[in-house]
């Protein structure tokens, strides 16, 4: 097993991702479409006054777009002095920065095909190139099995790309992207279950590589997403453009959802899954007479199933046209608002991401305990799984649940979209405002060109070299697949003693989670 079970790399559903930004931009966009791509001058010999130029379809513009991103991109960090030598070291000559390599820089699968670099759904309207693309993140798998790869680009089997993907999630699994759509605060985190207990944002275990650090990205692919979005409306490729923004949100709204800022959030499951345990400890002799489970497999079952309860109870709900919830995505959180930034000066997207992390990190244990109340007790149970594709979240209430619980739990869903909402609308309107700004003079144009150049190029040649760093690390001492027996000699030992050994079992736990 994995830290964090496979449905839990999703904040949001797909649909969520769509529904939330188009509700979200709705005010500000309407019906606004782009500009499809940049305005060839006339023919020589013709009339400017009277020329129409060929419009061409968005796909071909997009691709003619990318196109230009890449050398763009490449020139920079080609001829920039003191980026030169990096740069060269990883692409020697200008062939050597393709769309593969570019999707690599940016900590995407370079094996997978991207919506934006490699395909596109695109449409002039501004608002549904935006919220369509706010879901494309999990529909094309861009963050998904982030393989090494060898100089001959094949991807390695077996080998993470960078190894925090295994303090996550797993290779293999959906969870294989949790590093990059989960947003943790920036705090110095602990192992200790007394935290997990007292502070729960700060509870991290690094189990798929021990001794390893826990690190999200969230923020980081907001912000790179962003870039971007600026460099092709500085290109004159406005469809693409947007679509760049709307995968930007994608990561932004993430963290937006309480449940997606904390690792695990609740310790309550994990007493949950202490005593399931206990009771399987005795019925199978210690596991001679039976399967006995570990305690931390246990325990991600019952958070996975609460974990994707709350959210799929969320999406049936705002897609129904909950009202509640449509107003949270359209009013503004004055108080969350005053923390976001105010302009584009620096990495706006990020510390917007970051702003959104915080607000959203102390509602993680409160969301997952809420959702615990109200959800029946049989999913808290070995064995009981609940089917995000096929069971109806409202049948997993609890009998004689109160409406005080009720109101508890939507009390939250609708603090965690209003939020979300006011940081999409804020981080458009900063982003789109200086784009526009720059686009009034070729002197504002090419100012904003180069320092989002420089912010793109600088980040992501940090972010690669610590990745090479870790794996280079993670290769010299890899993890040893556990060969300890099933069984247990001395049922109780380690099993029975209170709330002491319930936290020393979920921490020995978790550093098993891998091995079980």
């Amino acid at each position: 097993m994995n830290l964090l079970a496979a449905s839990l790399a999703l904040a949001y559903g797909e649909k969520v991702h769509n529904e939330l930004t188009e509700e979200a931009l709705r005010p500000i966009l309407g019906d606004a479409t782009s500009l499809v791509g940049p305005v060839p001058p006339a023919p020589e010999g013709v009339d400017p006054a009277t020329y129409a130029p060929p419009v061409l379809d968005p796909e071909t513009q997009a691709k003619t777009g990318v196109a230009a991103l890449v050398q763009r991109i490449d020139n920079y960090g080609r001829n920039t002095p003191d980026l030169a030598a990096a740069w060269t070291a990883r692409y020697p000559s200008p062939g050597d920065f393709d769309t593969w390599a570019l999707k690599e820089l940016l900590l995407l699968n370079p094996d997978q095909d991207v919506y934006g670099i490699d395909k596109f759904d695109l449409d002039p309207s501004r608002l549904s190139t935006v919220s369509v693309s706010a879901r494309r993140p999990d529909d094309d798998f861009r963050n998904r099995e982030r393989l090494a790869h060898g100089p001959d680009r094949k991807p390695q089997a077996g080998v993470p790309d960078d190894p925090i993907i295994l303090n996550m999630g797993k290779l293999g699994a959906l969870s294989s992207q949790a590093h990059a759509h989960y947003g943790l605060d920036q705090l110095e985190f602990s192992e200790d279950p007394a935290v997990l207990q007292t502070d729960p944002p700060r509870f991290a275990v690094a189990a798929g590589w021990p001794g390893g650090p826990v690190v999200t990205l969230a923020a980081e692919m907001t912000q790179s997403h962003l870039d971007l979005s600026t460099l092709a409306a500085l290109e004159g490729y406005g469809v693409l453009s947007n679509a760049y923004a709307g995968q930007a949100f994608h990561y932004l709204e993430d963290t937006g959802n309480p449940i997606h800022t904390v690792q695990v959030g609740l310790y309550d499951f994990f007493k949950d899954a202490f005593f399931q345990r206990l009771g399987k400890s005795i019925l199978t002799g210690g596991g001679y007479l039976g399967e006995l489970p570990s305690l931390a497999s246990i325990g991600i079952g019952i958070l996975t199933n609460h974990h994707t309860i709350s959210e799929q109870l969320a999406e049936k709900k705002l897609l129904a046209g909950d009202a509640r919830l449509a107003g949270a995505i359209t009013a503004d959180d004055a108080e969350f608002l005053a923390k976001l930034p105010s302009s584009a000066a620096g990495d706006y997207g990020l510390d917007a991401t970051r702003a959104l992390i915080k607000a959203s990190a102390p509602d993680g244990a409160p969301m997952y305990a809420s959702t615990r109340a109200i959800v029946d007790k049989r999913y808290r149970k070995w064995g009981v799984s609940f089917d995000d594709k096929n069971d109806d979240p409202d049948a997993t209430l609890r009998k004689g649940v109160s409406s005080a619980e009720m109101d508890a739990f939507w009390g939250l869903q609708e603090r965690s979209f209003k939020r979300a909402a006011t940081a999409v609308r804020r981080v458009w309107t900063i982003h789109d405002g200086a784009i526009q700004g720059a686009l009034a003079t070729a002197e504002a144009t090419e100012a904003l060109r180069t320092s989002t150049l420089d912010r793109l190029v600088r980040r992501q040649l940090k972010l690669r070299a610590e990745a090479d760093e870790r794996r280079a690390k993670y290769l010299a001492n890899p993890p040893v697949a556990s060969s300890a027996p099933s069984t247990q000699p001395v049922v109780l030992a380690a099993e029975v003693g209170g709330a002491t050994l319930v936290g020393f079992g979920l921490s020995r736990g978790f550093r098993r989670l891998r091995k079980s």
